[in-house]
């Protein structure tokens, strides 16, 4: 019968010291991704655009920054199409997930689009994306962003072309019958 050797003294203290440097690597390495953490969150936060995270399986809601708090109110852990649109029974006809992830099972390069919040009532110029989130899932990630204003210009600048038309023709009318007379 062979007997484990037992280790010195010596060679105990020299792995508590190993372990200890190890565990003190690891600390600051945990402390480093920490304040990247907070300041990726600082910077999506400062945005004046909706930025939320959505698990592409379970529709839930990972993480929604503060514009989007600011409309919707602390939503993460909700499902989506539960919380951030109106009258949904299910995910939504317009939902962008299909389109995320290619036939190769890859993400593609996204989804560039608008809508009007049946909510809030405004309209947002969304880009989705598919990405890769730290636990390994990947999600579905968008930034909209609020334009609104410029969908009422356009449809200002629509009804000006179509009155002014209107105008022309009429006039054009007029100016041929006077021609006759």
């Amino acid at each position: 019968l062979l007997m484990a050797r037992k280790p010195t003294y010596e060679e105990l203290e020299k792995k508590i010291v190993g372990l200890e440097e190890e565990s003190s690597k690891r600390k600051k390495a945990e402390a480093a991704l920490l304040i990247q953490n907070q300041k990726f969150s600082e910077v999506l936060n400062s945005l004046d655009a909706l930025v939320y995270v959505v698990d592409m399986k379970t529709y839930e809601i990972v993480f929604i920054n503060t514009y989007g708090q600011n409309i919707w109110g602390d939503i993460k852990g909700k499902i989506c199409w539960q919380t951030i649109q109106e009258g949904q029974a299910s995910p939504c006809e317009f939902c962008t997930n299909s389109q995320l992830i290619g036939s190769d099972g890859n993400p593609t390069e996204g989804v560039v689009w608008e809508f009007q919040n049946t909510i809030t009532k405004r309209w947002y110029d969304c880009r989705d994306k598919a990405i890769d989130w730290p636990d390994g899932r990947i999600v579905r990630m968008e930034i909209a962003s609020d334009i609104t204003d410029r969908k009422r210009m356009e449809e200002a600048l629509r009804e000006s072309e179509e009155k002014s038309r209107s105008i022309v023709e009429t006039t054009a009318e007029w100016i041929w019958e006077m021609d006759l007379a």
